[in-house]
C-alpha cells in the first residue's frame, strides 16, 4: 500500500490523542518486504499549553520527552540519542522514540517519516516481513512500543491512566505522498488544538476491523511477554529431547562464535530436519530463531521458482544477500527436496537452483551469525552435493512422538487453547482417562494431535455452546476421526 491513516483515539488527560500511519511492501522476487509505522502521540490542553510546553514552559514542560528507559530488567535494550532513543525487543526489532518540536509530540516510529521527525532525529529502518505472521509480529511489536510510551508519558505525569482498550484499525482513507501526509498530520494538529472527538470516520468502511491489535493503557506492559521460556527456546515443543539437545548446539554455534574459534573448529552451517510429515520441524526452526533473537525467514519452493529464465537463482540469491545484511537471521528451507531435488534427471533450471544454493552455503564460512535450516520428508531425494559437510553437514531425524512426547503435546495444546480463550475450557481429566486418551493417539504426529484438539473445540463453537468444558471423552472421540 502507500502511506494509510489508520485513525486517531484520545488519550486521559494529560495526553491527547495517537495518530496513526503506515505504509508497507510486499515481498518481491525473493526478497523481504517492508511496513513502515508511525504513531504521533500528543499531549492534551489548550493550544497556548502545548505551544509553551515545546520551548519549556507552562504545565506541560517537559512531559513529551521520550522516555529514557524502556522495558523491565532490561528486556528491551535501548540506545540513547541526542533527541530519542531507539528500542530493540527480544527479536531485535528496531523502533526509534522521537521528540518532535512541533505541537510538543512524541513519534514512535520505523521506516522514514520526515515530515514529522525533525531532519536530524533519530530513525530506523522499516520492520522486515515476507509472510503473514511475520508481518502480525512486526505490528505486535509496534503497538508494544506505543503502550509502552504512553505508559511512561504517564508515569512521569503521576498519572494513573483510565482502564481502557483500543483497536488500530483500516480507516480506508489512502494518503498518497508526502502532501498528503503533512494533511493528515495537520487534521490530528487541529482535532488536539480545539479539543475534538476522536477520529472515526468520515470513510471508515462499516464493519471493517482492519488491523485489530488492543492496547490496553491500564496494563500497558512496557513489552510484550512471550508465552516461551527465553532460557529455553524449545519449551513450545512437546517431546524430541533429543532432537532439542542436537540443536542446542547449533544455539552455540550462533549465540557465541568464538567459542568455537578458540578451540580451531568451524561451527556448523547448515541443519536438515528429516523425518514424517506434521512432526514438528518448521516449529524447531522457528524456536531455533527465537533462542538466539534471529530474524526468521521461512523459504518454500514456490517462492523461488518462477517460468522466467535466471529470475529462480536471483530470488534464491536474494534471499542469502538479505540475510547477510541483517544478521543474526535462521533461513528455513521448507520441503528442500522440492527446491533442491537430485541433478541426475532434472531440468536444467533445477541445476542453477542447486548451483546457488551450493555457492551460498560455501559463502557462508565468514558469517558466523547466519544459520540455514532445511526441513523434508524424504531426505533420499535431496542432492547428495547439499548433504556433505560444510554443507547441510547436520542431519537430524524428527520421529513421530513416543508416549511421553504424545502426553506432552496434548498438554501444550490444551493450556494454548484455554490461554486464547482467557479461561479452562477443558475439564481435569482422571488419570484412567488420561492415558486412555494418550494411548489413542499412538502413531499421530503433532500436527495431527493438535486436529484432535482443535476439533473437540469447534464442536462445542458449531454446537453454539457459549460455555462449559471440553471432557477427556470429546477429545477421545475425536481421536478416530484424526489420521
Amino acid at each position: 500500500m502507500g502511506t494509510g491513516s489508520f485513525g486517531q483515539f484520545a488519550l486521559a488527560p494529560p495526553l491527547g490523542l495517537v495518530a496513526l500511519l503506515g505504509r508497507s511492501e510486499a515481498p518481491r522476487g525473493g526478497r523481504i518486504g517492508s511496513i513502515g509505522l508511525m504513531a504521533m502521540i500528543s499531549p492534551g490542553g489548550s493550544a497556548a499549553a502545548i505551544a509553551l510546553a515545546a520551548i519549556g514552559r507552562g504545565a506541560l514542560a517537559g512531559l513529551m520527552e521520550p522516555p529514557t528507559t524502556m522495558g523491565p530488567d532490561g528486556t528491551w535494550s535501548v540506545t540513547r540519542h541526542s533527541d530519542g532513543i531507539v528500542v530493540r525487543d527480544h527479536h531485535a526489532r528496531a523502533i526509534a522514540i522521537t521528540h518532535a518540536t512541533v505541537m510538543n509530540h512524541v513519534v514512535v516510529a520505523c521506516g522514514n517519516w520526515p515530515l514529522a521527525v525533525p531532519v536530524a532525529g533519530t530513525r530506523v529502518p522499516p520492520l522486515g516481513w515476507r509472510f503473514a505472521e511475520e508481518l502480525d509480529a512486526a505490528i505486535v511489536a509496534f503497538t508494544d512500543a506505543v503502550a509502552a510510551t504512553v505508559a511512561a508519558l504517564y508515569a512521569r505525569a503521576g498519572v494513573a491512566p483510565i482502564r481502557r482498550t483500543y483497536a488500530f484499525g483500516s480507516t480506508a482513507i489512502g494518503i498518497d505522498g508526502p502532501a498528503g501526509a503533512a494533511k493528515a498530520i495537520g487534521r490530528a494538529a487541529r482535532a488536539i488544538a480545539s479539543g475534538l472527538s476522536p477520529f472515526s470516520g468520515p470513510g471508515r468502511m462499516p464493519g471493517d476491523g482492519g488491523i485489530a491489535r488492543p492496547v490496553d493503557t491500564a496494563r500497558l506492559a512496557p513489552v510484550r511477554q512471550s508465552t516461551t521460556d527465553a532460557s529455553d527456546p524449545f519449551a513450545a515443543v512437546g517431546g524430541l529431547a533429543q532432537v532439542k539437545r542436537e540443536l542446542k548446539g547449533v544455539l552455540v554455534a550462533v549465540r557465541d562464535p568464538d567459542a568455537y574459534r578458540r578451540w580451531g573448529v568451524r561451527p556448523p552451517r547448515g541443519v536438515l530436519l528429516h523425518g514424517p510429515p506434521g512432526t514438528g520441524k518448521t516449529l524447531l526452526a522457528r524456536c531455533l530463531a527465537l533462542g538466539v533473537g534471529a530474524r526468521f525467514v521461512h523459504v518454500r519452493s514456490t517462492d523461488v521458482t518462477s517460468k522466467w529464465y535466471g529470475e529462480a537463482e536471483k530470488r534464491l540469491q536474494a534471499v542469502f544477500d538479505e540475510a547477510r545484511a541483517n544478521p543474526p537471521t535462521v533461513i528455513f528451507f521448507d520441503e528442500l527436496d522440492a527446491v533442491a531435488p537430485a541433478r541426475e534427471d532434472s531440468h536444467e533450471a533445477t541445476h542453477r537452483i542447486v548451483s546457488t544454493l551450493l555457492v551460498n552455503l560455501d559463502g557462508l564460512e565468514d558469517v558466523h551469525d547466519v544459520v540455514v535450516v532445511g526441513a523434508t520428508n524424504r531426505p533420499d531425494t535431496i542432492d547428495p552435493a547439499l548433504t556433505r559437510p560444510g554443507r547441510f553437514d547436520r542431519l537430524i531425524e524428527v520421529p513421530l512422538p513416543d508416549r511421553e512426547g504424545r502426553d506432552q503435546i496434548l498438554r501444550l495444546h490444551l493450556e494454548e487453547a484455554s490461554r486464547a480463550a482467557g479461561r479452562e475450557v477443558f475439564a481435569a481429566p482422571g488419570r484412567k482417562s488420561w492415558e486412555a486418551l494418550v494411548e489413542a493417539t499412538t502413531g499421530m504426529s503433532g500436527a495431527s494431535i493438535s486436529e484432535v484438539v482443535r476439533r473437540a473445540l469447534e464442536a462445542r463453537v458449531l454446537a453454539g455452546d457459549r460455555d462449559g468444558q471440553v471432557t477427556a471423552d470429546d477429545l477421545f472421540r475425536e481421536c478416530a476421526g484424526v489420521a
